[in-house]
């Protein structure tokens, strides 16, 4: 009886060491996702400012930015395939995080369109990311999709320093399983 009992109890300590494990993993990816949403929408003012001073667009006062990001997570033979969305707005060196809704709304509330920033994010190697960067021209959007480019950067974050800057690449962003990212970018919806 008390062989039974110890085997239960081991067994519940190690599946529950096993979430732990996870839901920590998920929790630290979860916090970098946000931390880099929120960085990249601080730094879209600057770029966007050196984009203007090399182009014919009209300076704006606001920048709206998407990141977007496939996922696909493979279980066995199956797989769960989808879309990670965010949505921001960075306005006179603020920004916040908006709906799907206000970010529409705010997008066709200007007559002659809003140049546009959509990104994605590549794990490269330990706490290397790739951010693709692209900008859309005013009036490039169709229903539910993206229009034309006018411009793309790739550029290099190290996440480990305390300090994050945008280092130029010329590296190819291919996507690498190596990090618990397609599976965080389901909890931070």
């Amino acid at each position: 009886m008390k062989t039974k009992r110890f085997i239960i109890v081991a067994v519940s300590l190690i599946l529950s060491s096993f979430v732990l494990y996870l839901a920590c993993r998920v929790y630290h990816a979860r916090q970098l996702n946000l931390r880099l949403e929120s960085f990249m929408a601080e730094q879209i003012i600057p770029i966007q400012d050196e984009w203007f001073s090399m182009s014919n667009y009209p300076k704006q006062s606001e920048s709206l930015i998407r990141r977007n990001e496939a996922f696909y997570i493979y279980v066995g033979k199956a797989s769960i395939e989808g879309n990670y969305d965010s949505y921001w707005i960075s306005s006179k060196g603020e920004y916040q995080q908006l709906l799907v809704s206000e970010w529409y709304a705010t997008l066709v509330k200007d007559a002659n369109g809003s140049l546009s920033w959509m990104y994605s994010i590549r794990p490269l190697s330990g706490s290397l990311v790739c951010i693709m960067l692209e900008s859309h021209k005013p009036r490039s959007w169709t229903a539910g999709g993206m229009g034309s480019v006018a411009g793309s950067s790739a550029y290099i974050v190290d996440t480990s320093k305390s300090d994050w800057q945008l280092e130029p690449s010329d590296l190819p962003c291919e996507f690498r399983d190596t990090e618990i990212f397609r599976t965080a970018l389901l909890t931070v919806h």
